[in-house]
């Protein structure tokens, strides 16, 4: 199964944006768990509500999807998911809550995985930059190239 196939079933099956969403959070989680890049760089990652049960946050939606545990020992990268249209350029207030709930101290990365084709916007990329945290981008492209085989990971 090609993954724009994949991407189109999550895009006609889902009966709500937050449904449509919870797909392509799982679909990013077995990416970064099992692509060949990826998965070399966390040692597990879990949904955000997993993760702040265990180590005593709310685990209500604050803005992070995923957490990743750095493999190297750095502490947590949290994971943003956008499943947006791939002609839609991301804005600042379409990250502001991530950035936000991502600030403390035991992020030391933040990753951004979405599905569009254009450039972050201006003001975005300006946010992110600035950040005294690394960032990164997960697009469709590395998506796409990966070599998953998404029909054995998702039904």
């Amino acid at each position: 199964m090609e993954l724009n196939d994949l991407l189109e079933t999550f895009r006609q099956g889902a009966n709500s944006e937050r449904e449509k969403g919870d797909y392509f959070e799982r679909l990013v989680r077995v990416f970064i768990e099992n692509d060949d890049t990826q998965k070399q760089f966390y040692s597990a990652v879990v949904p955000f509500a997993h993760w702040a049960e265990a180590n005593g946050w709310n685990k209500n939606d604050i803005g992070i999807d995923l957490v990743g545990t750095l493999a190297d020992g750095s502490g947590y990268a949290a994971i943003q998911c956008k499943f947006y249209a791939l002609g839609y350029s991301i804005q600042k207030a379409d990250l502001d809550s991530f950035v936000s709930a991502a600030s403390n101290d035991v992020f030391s990365r933040l990753v951004i995985a979405d599905t569009t084709r254009k450039d972050f916007s201006r003001n975005a990329l300006e946010m992110l930059d600035k950040l005294s945290k690394d960032w990164n981008r997960i697009g469709i492209s590395e998506l796409e190239n990966s070599r998953i085989d998404w029909s054995q990971f998702i039904r």
